[in-house]
């Protein structure tokens, strides 16, 4: 992917990408790393050691990374998949800007409704001997694989906002509730009765209203409701609210004893196509402090909508415009 404007570099990959699961989860371990450097390691240590450091790869597909240090925005899409890690069902744009200091999370429904280009139906159909014309944007990969959704959700993505995704972060669901559990869970409070159950998903949620502190496993219960008026919609909004609390949460001292566990999780469960030295070497250059007053919630404007039987997100294509100036060009007159 091509990179989008000129300028410095973030210092904040991690939080970038590694803060979320199911809807998040790839800011996650970043953080984790983000936090353990700002509360415990000065940036000449850190200096010091990173020669040693392995350039190996985070298990991911074919990409490489070739970070152009004169880059204002650095933007990240952040992958959430369904439990069989066909669908990306978590689907997360992160930008931040190095002269606003911004970091901006920006949610795409799962439902989005997406007409596949004529590239894209022809490559489908070399693959598997059919093809598609329309899907959601979460159904994208279980199509056409994991491995290339550079080519498909994330192609559509960079049009549909008119930018350049610099790199990628996959994270299942699995990895979500072990990371959750490994920081001791999250305090949420829970703003309604959440009870739903679908047999075919292996799916059943059942959360009472009021504050509460989530496992891994309630956790992914509560990310994933969306029997509520607005559907796709207002599950992003509880996404949005579980991931405030769970970015204090990850910043803070206590975190530094998960870390040898939230490592290993990070390698066995997070693909990417970052290395851990650029990565590392990302908070040496441009810093180690982070203000969560920094870290901007969004959702793509548009409306749920039923077409025939099938119920999708339709964006608003007239408000896309302005919504992606406002947020990835910010910095330009």
């Amino acid at each position: 992917m091509k990179k989008q404007t000129k300028g410095s570099v973030f210092f904040q990959f991690f939080i970038n990408s590694f803060i979320i699961t199911s809807i998040i989860l790839s800011i996650i371990l970043g953080t984790t790393a983000l936090a353990y450097t700002k509360l415990y390691i000065q940036p000449e240590e850190l200096s010091t050691n990173i020669a040693a450091i392995s350039t190996q790869v985070i298990p991911s597909g074919s990409f490489s990374t070739t970070s152009d240090l004169e880059d204002i925005n650095k933007t990240v899409a952040i992958l959430g998949t369904d439990a069989q890690g066909y669908r990306t069902d978590v689907i997360l744009i992160a930008n931040y800007n190095s002269q606003t200091e911004q970091i901006d999370l920006i949610s795409i429904p799962r439902d989005t409704r997406v007409e596949w280009t004529q590239s894209q139906k022809n490559a489908m159909r070399k693959q598997n001997g059919f093809t598609m014309s329309v899907t959601k944007i979460n159904e994208m990969s279980s199509y056409t694989g994991i491995e290339n959704v550079d080519d498909y959700a994330l192609s559509y993505i960079e049009n549909l906002l008119g930018i350049n995704i610099d790199n990628y972060v996959i994270v299942s669901l699995t990895a979500f509730r072990e990371i959750v559990d490994a920081i001791g869970g999250v305090y949420i409070d829970v703003p309604i009765d959440m009870h739903y159950y679908d047999p075919i998903q292996g799916l059943e949620i059942d959360l009472k209203a009021g504050p509460q502190l989530l496992d891994g496993v309630k956790a992914e219960q509560f990310v994933r409701y969306r029997s509520m008026p607005e559907g796709d919609v207002d599950r992003i909004k509880m996404q949005q609210l579980f991931l405030e609390s769970f970015a204090d949460k990850i910043l803070s001292p206590s975190i530094f004893f998960q870390l040898p566990q939230l490592v290993q999780i990070l390698f066995s469960s997070v693909k990417t196509d970052i290395t851990v030295t650029e990565a590392i070497q990302y908070i040496i250059d441009f810093g180690i402090d982070f203000d969560l007053s920094n870290l901007n919630f969004h959702t793509i404007p548009g409306k749920g909508q039923y077409i025939g039987y099938v119920s999708y997100f339709i964006p608003a294509m007239s408000e896309i415009e302005e919504f992606s100036k406002d947020i990835f060009f910010e910095h330009i007159d």
